[in-house]
């Protein structure tokens, strides 16, 4: 017999708690374990095996912080799904702005609402809503659990059928270019990642090779769905493969063959940084001309960014600049934008959205 699928639904009044019951469809293998009024009551309740969730369906009506911070911690154990009549942007301001969230790292997707608390009878919502639930659960039992690859199933489920996409992205490069204060952002990047892109190589200033070598095994127990790999010299880049330059290394890109590869030497023993966002980005806009997308979040040395960023701009490509509101250390994305050197100056939580928008993911 098929495990169903247990939901545990937390929304402020009975009305609204029976309307989300009414949207879940029991020909699915779905079924509501339990409800509760309130975070704190659901925090009680879903801890007990007796109501045990897979999934937990969250009506909110508040930005205030506490009451994020509390369902941050909700996050923390259980992938869910917010159901709100917030929009989705006003949400992830929210979050960012005032808690330090757990749900960048984890399985949260946000459904908007009118009013939960009249019949909602819109069918395409319902759909929606059952879909998402039924793929974080599949996708939850076919990893054991492991919550950090659901973000990987929520794009999945909304993405067409694929066509010649990995051809496509074939001549596209995104390089993120980050020092410190930058985990959180990446994590957050990363997290987004829809299930067919282009190669991303990650520069981190400030980080030996043993580090880079410790960041990246963690990030490959965050996101086992994406294959997250330290670069290695004469390397081609290839789609749906991200690549990070190894610290106390200098990395470029270089065209051999009629492939792009990555080349990594110990560089120039003067050299301050090893590896270089200047280089990397000068020497990949010439490759990729118009087709490179750099992104520059936050960090503190502002000296090498700019040159590179200028280069990108020159030959046609895109520059994004981790807006201040979100950026730990501004120094690296506010030189260029105040340089004029950024296509696009915008909060974390928007920077997934842009690249959507114009075609590299």
């Amino acid at each position: 017999m098929k495990k169903s699928t247990r939901i545990f639904i937390i929304a402020s009044s009975g009305t609204a708690r029976k309307n989300i019951f009414s949207l879940i469809d029991r020909k699915l293998g779905l079924s509501v374990c339990g409800t509760a009024p309130d975070v704190n009551i659901g925090l009680a309740k879903v801890s007990m095996p007796k109501y045990r969730p897979d999934i937990i369906i969250l009506e909110l009506f508040s930005l205030e912080h506490e009451y994020l911070r509390k369902i941050d911690n909700l996050g923390i154990f259980f992938p869910m799904i917010i159901i709100s009549s917030f929009h989705k942007e006003d949400i992830f301001s929210a979050f960012f702005n005032r808690t330090q969230p757990n749900f960048s790292f984890q399985a949260m997707r946000i459904l908007e609402v009118r009013d939960v608390e009249k019949n909602i009878d819109d069918k395409r919502f319902q759909v929606k809503l059952n879909q998402y639930v039924f793929s974080l659960a599949q996708k939850k039992r076919s990893t054991k659990g492991k919550f950090s690859e659901l973000d990987y199933f929520q794009k999945q489920a909304e993405t067409k059928e694929p066509t010649n996409q990995i051809n496509e992205f074939s001549d596209i490069l995104i390089i993120i270019g980050a020092s410190a204060g930058s985990t959180e952002a990446i994590l957050f990047i990363l997290s987004e990642i829809p299930p067919e892109y282009p190669p991303i190589l990650i520069i981190i200033h400030s980080n030996s090779e043993d580090n880079t070598s410790f960041f990246v095994k963690w990030l490959i127990t965050l996101y086992p769905y994406l294959d997250i790999q330290i670069a290695v010299d004469g390397q081609q880049l290839s789609p749906k493969q991200i690549y990070f330059a190894p610290g106390d290394k200098r990395c470029v890109i270089q065209r051999r063959n009629k492939n792009n590869v990555i080349r990594i030497d110990t560089g120039n023993p003067d050299q301050i940084y090893k590896p270089s966002i200047n280089e990397m980005f000068s020497s990949s806009a010439e490759i990729y001309k118009s087709r490179i997308m750099g992104i520059v979040l936050s960090g503190l040395n502002a000296s090498d960014v700019l040159d590179g960023a200028r280069k990108i701009i020159k030959t046609g490509g895109v520059v994004i600049t981790e807006h201040e509101s979100t950026s730990k250390l501004t120094n690296m994305p506010k030189s260029v934008h105040k340089a004029g050197l950024s296509t696009e100056n915008l909060p974390l939580y928007k920077i997934p959205a842009i690249l959507r928008k114009r075609g590299f993911i």
